[in-house]
């Protein structure tokens, strides 16, 4: 998934205006080793760490991380900033 798809998707942005916060508002970026998109899972609440485990189950041996919509991460930038950070952090974890 290209960068900019995920960032609409996490911050609903392919969703009119008026019905945004009606929407999921948070969402967890699923990312590989080398930071290529493969999922954004969205909830209405939350997440936990049973549903994080839950996700990991569903995706193994990959990087994720959670983004509230209109709160974290709001610009392109800091979004892939954020991906290249957690890339850069899981690779000093696992080498």
């Amino acid at each position: 998934m290209i960068i900019e798809r995920a960032f609409n998707l996490v911050h609903n942005l392919d969703v009119p205006e008026s019905k945004r916060k009606f929407w999921q508002q948070w969402a967890t970026v699923v990312l590989t080793r080398r930071g290529d998109i493969i999922d954004v899972i969205k909830h209405f609440e939350a997440p936990d760490e049973f549903l994080h485990r839950r996700q990991m189950d569903i995706y193994p041996d990959t990087i994720q991380f959670t983004v509230q919509a209109g709160e974290m991460f709001t610009s392109l930038d800091s979004f892939k900033a954020k991906i290249e950070d957690a890339v850069r952090l899981a690779g000093k974890m696992n080498p």
